[in-house]
C-alpha cells in the first residue's frame, strides 16, 4: 500500500518537474522573442486612452471651478484630486494664469509650444490636448515619457504611464522615424517609439522562479525515488546517480550558460560578484549551494550506510581509521564551504558585514541565504556520519579522533583564519557528539545556541576577509588618489566649467567692457564672480589677465617682461592639459598642492584693433570648503568618481604641512603630529581611525583614512546575523513539521511557551520598536523643519538689509538680486531661488538646474496659492525632481513698507544626502538596539521557560519512573501555583500507588501460591495415578501368586522411580522458583553478557551459531547481569532443543540499536510454534517438553518486564522461531 502511495505521488511529482521544466523554457522563449519588440504599441494605445479619459473627468471637474479674476481656486479646490501624471495650464488671452506644475521649459510661456499633440516640454514629453472654455483656453498635458539629457541615481529615462512592457530609448514626432507608432483613438498619429529593442527583466525573473520550483520538485523526485527503492544498495547508487546529475547540469549551466537567459538578470551578472570559472557569478553560487544542500539533506535523511562499513568492531584499529578517514572528508567539506564564503566577501563590490539594518540589500540576503545553506549542509553531513559512529564508540573516543584529525590536517596550513576555520570544525563537531545521542537534541536552547555559535563564526569570518580586502584595496585606492592629486584635478569644477564657458564666450557684457579705451579688470573680475564663479567654484581665487597682439606680460617672479602670446602658449604647452571635454579650459600642473584652472577666450579673433584675449586664472584657495554639489546634478561619471571614497577620509602634505583634506577627519597642520614615520602603505590607528600613510614624492605625504571597527559596529552586525540565522532556522524547523502534518503535535509545552514568548515579545518589539522610528521621524521632521525656517529667516534678513528699501524689483536688477542670492548660498550652505508676485522666476543661486530643464521658472503651485491666495507668511512641503524627494520652503519677501516684492524659496536639496544619512542614524540606532535587545530576550527565553517548565519535567521524570515494584519518590515543591497542586496530587497518587501495590502485591501472591498449589496438584496427581494402578497391579500379582512376580515387581519398582523422580523434579522447580533471588540491577554491558553466553554454546556438535553485532560493540542496559544470563541461556538451549535430531542447527544472533533502544532477536531453524500453543507460551503452566512445570519462559519474561524491556516471538512451522529481547540504553 505505502509502494503504490509512494509511486502516485511521484507519478505527480514528475508530471508536475516536467510541467515547470515546460514553463521555464517558454519563459526562455518569450525573452529571447517578445523581447525583440518589447514595446506593444497597441497595448500602449489602450493605457494611454485610459489615461486620456482620466484627464477629461479631471478637466471638466477643473473648468467647474474657474472664475473670472480668481484661476488659482480651480488649482487650489482640485489638487487633491488630481491623478497622477496629469498637468494643466490655463491661459487667457494667450497669457498663462495659473498651473498645476512646472512643466513649462526655462522662461517659455509661448502658447505656440502647446499646440501640438505631442511635444516634450522640458524633460518630458506630454500628449497635449487643448479644451476652450468660455474665455480661457485649458491645456491638458499627459505625460508619457521622461528624458534626461543624462542619468543618475535619480534622474531615470522611464515611461510616466504605468505599462509593464514598454523599454524604448526615445521618442520622435516625426511619422517617418523608425520604430512603434502610437496612435490616438481616432487613428491619428501621435508618436515614434524608438530603441525598444531592450530586454524585458520580468520574462527572466518569471524564468528564475520556475526554475527554482523544478529544481525544488526534481529534489523531491529523487526522494520518492529512493525511498522506493527496496534495497539499500539500490538507493545508494540512485543518491550517487543524483550527485552525478547535480554535478553535471552545473557543469553545463557554467560553461554553455544553460539556462541562457539568466546571464542577463542582475542575479546572474558578473558585475556585481566574480571569482572563478566555477563561481562566475553570485546566481550561480546560490544555484550550487541549493543543489549541495539538497544532497547533503538526500544524504542525512535517506541514505543507508553499507553494511560492510557497519561492521568494524572485529579490528578497533581499521574502525578507527575508517571513522578518521570520513572525519577527514568531512574536514574537507567544511573547509570547501568556508572558501566559498571567502570568495563570496572577497569577489563582492559591497562588504558583506552588516554594520546598519539600512546597509541590507537584495545582494545580501542572497549571501546570507547561500552561506546558511553551505553551513547547514556541512552541520547535515557531520552529524549524519556522528549518528553511525555513536553505535561504534563512545562519545570521549569520537571527539578524541576529531581533535586529533583536525589539528593534524591544520598544520596543513598556518594562516590564521585556516586555523579559526578548523577550531570552529571542532566546536562544531563537539557540539553535534554530545547532543546527537540525547532525546532533546533538537530542543530549542539547542538550536539557539548553534545560533549563536554560527553568528559568532559569520562575524569574524566576515570582518576578517572584508578587513584584509579593504586593507588590499586601499593601497591600490591610496596609489590612485595620489596621482589624482598630483594632479590635482577636481571633476565637479571641470563639469562647471564646462557648462559655463559658452555663455562666457559669447557674454555680451564682456565684449563690450573689453573695447572700452580704459579697461576695468576689477569690473571685469567682479562681473565674472557674480555672474559665473559662484557657489562651488567660489572655492578658487580667480584672476583676469588680458591680451592683445603684441602685448607684454610682467612677471614679478622673474622681474621680466615677455609676449603675451607666446609666453602663455609655452606654459600651456609645457604644463597644461584641456579639460575633457572643454574647448577653453586648461589644467595646471605647476603649483603642487593646489589646483589650477586655466581659461583661454579669444574676443574678436583676427581683427587688429579689436582682438583681445582674456586668460582667466583659477587657483584653488587652501582648506575651503564651500557648498557641496547636488547629487542631482552629477551625471553617473561623476557620481563614480566619488563612489570610492565615499566613506573615506584624505589629506595631502607638502613639506609636512597640511595642503588639503577632505572628508570627516579633521587632520593636523603638521603632519608630525599625526604620525613621525612615514613610510609607504603604513598602516596606523589614531583618533578611532585608521590610517594609511603613502609618499608619492619625496616632499609630498598622501593619508587615506577610514572609522574603524569598534566593539558596538561588531555587536550590531552579530544581531543583524543572529536574528537572520534563528528566523532561517526556525522556519526551517516549522517547513519540516508541516511537512509531517503534526505542526502543534511535535511542540512540548517547554517549546510552545518558547514560542509563544518570542513570538510576543518579537511582536511587541516591532510595534514599539515601529513607533519609536515613527515617533523619532517626527520628531526630526519638526526640529529639521525649525532649522530650516530659521535658515530661511536669516536669509531674509539679509535679504532685507540689502535690497528692503526698494519699492519693487526690476528687470534690470536681476543680476545683482542674482549674486545676492549665490552669496548667501555659499554662507547658509543651500540653494535659493526669488519668484515675482506672479510666480514667475527672478534670481536663483542654482541656475544649472533650471538650464538643464529640472526646474521651471514657474513658482511651485501649492507654495504660490499658499502665499498669494491664503497669506501665508511661511509654507514648507515636500517636492520631487525625478526620484530625489527634498523640502521646500516658501516665505514672501515683503519690504520697509510692508509690501510683498517676491517670494523667497529654499529647496533644500544640497544636503538632501546628509540629511538622509542622518535620519537613517538616528533610526537604525533604535533598530539596532532592539535587534540587540531581541537576542537578549531569545536567551532570557531559555533560562525562563527552563525555570517555568522544570517542575513539569520533574512530574514527567517522577511519573515515568513509576514502578509497582520499587519505592518511588515524591516530589517536594514549596510553590502554591498551579504546578504545586499538581504536585500535591502527585504526591497523594504515590502514597495510594504504595498501598495499592502492596494490597495488588499480596493478592497477586495469594493468586500465584492458588494456581501453584493448583499447578502442583495437577502435577503431583499425574505421577500418583500410574504409581497407585502400578502397586494396585504389584498387589493383585501378589494375591494371584503370579509366576513372574520378581519380574513385575522390579517393572513396578522401576516406574514407581521415574514417578518419585519425576515428583522430585517438581518439588525442585518449586523449590527454585519460590527461592528465586532479589533482583540486584545495574549499568551493564548486555553485549558483553549475550557473547558470552553463546560462547557456551557454540562448541555444540552439529550446531552453527552466527552473531550480527551491526558495529555495535558495546551498549549499556540497567538489570542483574546473572538474570541477563538465565534469560540468554534460556532462549539459547530452547533453540536448541526446539530442532530436530536430524537437521543441523543453525542459530542466528542479531543485535539492532534504534531509538536509543536495543533489540536482540535469536532464531533458531527448528520446528516453529504451533498457532494453538502460541498465546500460551509465557504462561507459568505451560511446556512444549515431556517433562517440567514449563516455568523457564515465564521466568524469562518476568526477568525482562522487570528490567523494563520487551519480549516476543514470530514463528513458522517447520521452519524455526525468533525471539525479540529490547531493553531501553541506559545513560548515567
Amino acid at each position: 500500500m505505502r509502494n503504490r502511495l509512494l509511486r502516485f505521488v511521484s507519478t505527480w511529482q514528475v508530471l508536475l518537474l516536467v510541467v515547470t521544466i515546460v514553463v521555464t523554457m517558454l519563459f526562455s522563449w518569450a525573452y529571447y522573442n517578445y523581447n525583440n519588440n518589447s514595446f506593444s504599441s497597441l497595448r500602449f494605445q489602450n493605457i494611454l486612452q485610459q489615461q486620456v479619459v482620466e484627464s477629461e473627468q479631471y478637466v471638466k471637474q477643473f473648468k467647474s471651478y474657474l472664475i473670472e479674476g480668481d484661476e488659482w481656486k480651480a488649482v487650489d479646490t482640485t489638487m487633491a484630486s488630481k491623478p497622477k501624471g496629469i498637468e494643466i495650464l490655463v491661459y487667457k488671452n494667450d497669457s498663462l494664469c495659473c498651473w498645476t506644475n512646472q512643466v513649462l521649459p526655462f522662461r517659455n510661456e509661448d502658447v505656440s509650444i502647446l499646440k501640438n499633440k505631442v511635444a516634450q516640454l522640458a524633460n518630458t514629453w506630454y500628449l497635449i490636448k487643448q479644451k476652450k472654455y468660455k474665455q480661457w483656453d485649458v491645456f491638458c498635458l499627459v505625460a508619457i515619457k521622461t528624458e534626461y539629457s543624462y542619468n543618475n541615481e535619480f534622474l531615470k529615462e522611464e515611461f510616466a504611464i504605468d505599462i509593464p512592457v514598454a523599454f524604448c530609448k526615445k521618442i520622435s514626432v516625426y511619422p517617418d522615424a523608425k520604430g512603434e507608432k502610437v496612435y490616438d483613438i481616432d487613428g491619428n498619429y501621435l508618436f515614434t517609439a524608438q530603441d525598444c529593442d531592450q530586454s524585458n527583466p520580468t520574462y527572466a525573473n518569471w524564468g528564475i522562479v520556475f526554475l527554482l520550483l523544478s529544481i525544488i520538485l526534481y529534489i523531491q523526485v529523487c526522494i520518492v525515488l529512493i525511498k522506493l527503492q527496496k534495497e539499500s544498495l539500490y538507493s545508494r547508487l540512485f543518491f550517487l546517480a543524483t550527485i552525478i546529475i547535480s554535478a553535471v547540469f552545473y557543469w553545463i549551466h557554467i560553461h554553455f550558460q544553460v539556462p541562457h537567459f539568466l546571464f542577463d538578470t542582475y542575479l546572474f551578472s558578473p558585475v556585481y560578484f566574480g571569482a572563478t570559472e566555477l563561481f562566475p557569478n553570485l546566481g550561480s553560487v546560490l544555484l550550487f549551494a541549493i543543489l549541495v544542500f539538497s544532497e547533503a539533506f538526500i544524504f542525512y535523511k535517506y541514505v543507508l550506510f553499507p553494511g560492510y562499513l557497519l561492521k568494524l568492531n572485529q579490528k578497533k584499529f581499521y574502525r578507527n581509521l575508517i571513522i578518521a578517514g570520513a572525519i577527514a572528508a568531512i574536514f574537507g567539506f567544511w573547509h570547501m564551504q568556508n572558501y566559498i564564503v571567502k570568495i563570496l566577501v572577497s569577489n563582492s563590490l559591497s562588504a558583506p558585514i552588516l554594520f546598519k539594518v539600512s546597509d541590507i540589500h537584495f545582494l545580501d540576503i542572497v549571501r546570507f541565504f547561500i552561506i546558511s545553506l553551505l553551513l547547514l549542509s556541512a552541520v547535515l553531513v557531520m552529524e549524519k556520519v556522528f549518528i553511525v559512529f555513536l553505535k561504534q564508540v563512545s562519545k570521549n573516543t569520537l571527539s578524541v579522533i576529531v581533535f586529533i584529525v583536525a589539528i593534524v590536517l591544520a598544520l596543513y596550513s598556518f594562516s590564521t583564519i585556516f586555523w579559526v576555520y578548523s577550531f570552529m570544525f571542532l566546536v562544531v563537531a563537539n557540539m553535534l557528539i554530545w547532543v546527537t545521542r540525547r532525546k532533546s537534541y533538537h530542543a530549542y536552547s539547542t538550536f539557539v545556541w548553534f545560533v549563536a555559535v554560527f553568528s559568532v563564526f559569520s562575524v569574524y569570518s566576515f570582518y576578517f576577509h572584508n578587513y584584509n580586502k579593504e586593507r588590499e584595496e586601499r593601497k591600490l585606492l591610496i596609489e590612485n588618489l595620489s596621482f589624482r592629486l598630483s594632479q590635482e584635478e577636481d571633476p565637479l569644477s571641470e563639469l562647471l566649467l564646462k557648462e559655463l564657458e559658452d555663455a562666457l564666450s559669447t557674454d555680451s557684457i564682456i565684449k563690450e567692457e573689453i573695447l572700452k579705451k580704459d579697461l576695468d579688470i576689477e569690473g571685469i573680475t567682479k562681473y565674472l564672480r557674480m555672474n559665473y564663479f559662484q557657489g562651488y567654484l567660489e572655492r578658487y581665487e580667480l584672476q583676469v589677465i588680458p591680451c592683445w597682439p603684441g602685448g607684454d606680460v610682467f612677471i614679478d617672479s622673474e622681474n621680466q617682461k615677455y609676449n603675451c602670446y607666446e609666453y602663455f602658449d609655452n606654459m600651456l604647452q609645457k604644463d597644461g592639459s584641456w579639460v575633457l571635454g572643454s574647448k577653453h579650459f586648461h589644467f595646471l600642473k605647476n603649483q603642487a598642492g593646489l589646483v589650477t584652472y586655466f581659461g583661454v577666450f579669444e574676443f574678436n579673433e583676427g581683427d587688429p584693433v579689436k582682438e583681445t584675449c582674456l586668460y582667466l586664472e583659477m587657483v584653488s584657495k587652501p582648506f575651503f570648503e564651500g557648498p557641496g554639489y547636488p547629487e542631482l546634478l552629477l551625471s553617473e561619471r561623476e557620481s563614480k568618481l566619488k563612489e570610492p571614497l565615499t566613506n573615506y577620509s584624505y589629506a595631502k602634505y607638502i613639506d609636512g604641512q597640511l595642503a588639503k583634506q577632505v572628508g570627516e577627519f579633521a587632520y593636523p597642520i603638521q603632519l608630525s603630529r599625526l604620525t613621525t614615520k612615514v613610510k609607504n602603505f603604513r598602516f596606523f590607528k589614531a583618533a578611532d581611525f585608521s590610517h594609511l600613510v603613502y609618499q608619492p614624492q619625496e616632499n609630498v605625504c598622501v593619508v587615506l583614512s577610514l572609522p574603524i571597527v569598534n566593539f558596538s559596529m561588531i555587536l550590531i552586525a552579530f544581531s543583524i546575523l543572529f536574528v537572520a540565522f534563528f528566523i532561517f532556522g526556525s522556519f526551517l524547523i516549522l517547513l519540516t513539521r508541516l511537512r509531517r502534518g503534526r505542526l502543534m503535535y511535535d511542540f512540548t509545552v517547554q517549546e510552545r511557551i518558547q514560542i509563544a514568548f518570542i513570538g510576543l515579545m518579537m511582536a511587541l518589539l516591532l510595534i514599539i520598536a515601529s513607533g519609536s522610528v515613527w515617533q523619532t521621524i517626527r520628531r526630526f521632521e519638526v526640529k529639521n523643519n525649525q532649522i530650516l525656517s530659521e535658515k530661511i529667516r536669516s536669509v531674509l534678513m539679509e535679504l532685507e538689509h540689502k535690497i528692503g528699501s526698494e519699492d519693487e524689483l526690476t528687470p534690470d536688477m536681476e543680476e545683482y538680486l542674482e549674486y545676492l542670492l549665490k552669496k548667501f548660498s555659499s554662507v547658509f550652505y543651500t540653494d535659493l531661488n526669488m519668484y515675482g508676485t506672479d510666480g514667475r522666476l527672478i534670481a536663483t543661486s542654482r541656475p544649472e538646474l533650471f538650464d538643464k530643464g529640472l526646474y521651471g521658472h514657474l513658482m511651485n503651485s501649492r507654495g504660490y496659492i499658499e502665499l498669494n491666495r491664503k497669506g501665508e507668511i511661511e509654507f514648507i512641503h515636500e517636492e520631487a525632481i525625478g526620484s530625489l524627494r527634498y523640502l521646500s520652503v516658501y516665505v514672501p519677501f515683503i519690504n520697509e513698507d510692508n509690501k510683498v516684492l517676491a517670494y523667497l524659496n529654499m529647496p533644500y536639496f544640497v544636503g538632501t544626502s546628509e540629511l538622509r544619512d542622518e535620519i537613517s542614524s538616528l533610526v537604525m540606532g533604535i533598530v539596532n538596539f532592539y535587534l540587540i535587545f531581541l537576542i537578549i530576550v531569545i536567551g532570557l527565553t531559555v533560562v525562563v521557560s527552563r525555570k517555568i517548565t522544570h517542575p513539569l519535567k520533574v512530574i514527567q521524570s517522577k511519573m515515568g519512573n513509576l514502578s509497582l515494584d520499587k519505592r518511588n519518590e515524591k516530589i517536594e515543591y514549596k510553590g502554591r501555583d498551579e504546578i504545586g497542586q499538581l504536585v500535591i496530587e502527585y504526591n497523594r497518587m504515590v502514597d495510594e500507588l504504595s498501598e495499592s501495590a502492596e494490597k495488588l502485591a499480596k493478592s497477586e501472591r495469594e493468586m500465584a501460591w492458588r494456581e501453584m498449589a493448583r499447578q502442583i496438584a495437577h502435577e503431583i496427581k499425574n505421577p500418583l495415578t500410574p504409581m497407585k494402578l502400578s502397586i494396585q497391579y504389584l498387589e493383585r500379582a501378589n494375591k494371584d501368586k503370579a509366576s513372574d512376580f520378581d519380574g513385575k515387581l522390579k517393572k513396578v519398582s522401576a516406574t514407581l522411580i521415574d514417578q518419585i523422580d519425576n515428583l522430585s523434579s517438581i518439588a525442585s522447580e518449586f523449590s527454585n522458583f519460590a527461592k528465586m533471588p532479589i533482583a540486584k540491577r545495574k549499568r551493564i554491558d548486555v553485549v558483553e553478557v549475550l557473547l558470552q553466553c553463546v560462547s557456551l554454546f557454540d562448541k555444540s556438535s552439529n550446531l552453527e551459531i552466527n552473531v550480527n553485532q551491526n558495529n555495535i560493540e558495546r551498549y549499556w542496559i540497567f538489570a542483574d547481569p546473572e538474570q541477563m544470563n538465565s534469560v540468554f541461556n534460556n532462549l539459547l538451549k530452547n533453540a536448541i532443543q526446539s530442532i530436530p535430531s536430524k537437521r543441523k542447527g543453525i542459530i542466528t544472533v542479531d543485535i539492532q540499536s534504534e531509538n536509543d533502544r536495543i533489540v536482540i532477536k535469536i532464531t533458531d531453524n527448528g520446528l516453529g510454534i504451533d498457532e494453538e500453543i502460541q498465546g500460551k507460551l509465557f504462561s507459568p503452566n505451560f511446556t512444549t517438553k515431556s517433562g517440567g512445570m514449563g516455568l523457564g519462559l515465564a521466568i524469562v519474561k518476568n526477568i525482562v518486564v522487570n528490567s523494563k524491556g520487551k519480549i516476543w516471538f514470530k514463528t513458522q512451522l517447520d521452519k524455526g522461531t525468533s525471539f525479540f529481547v529490547e531493553f531501553p540504553r541506559y545513560d548515567e
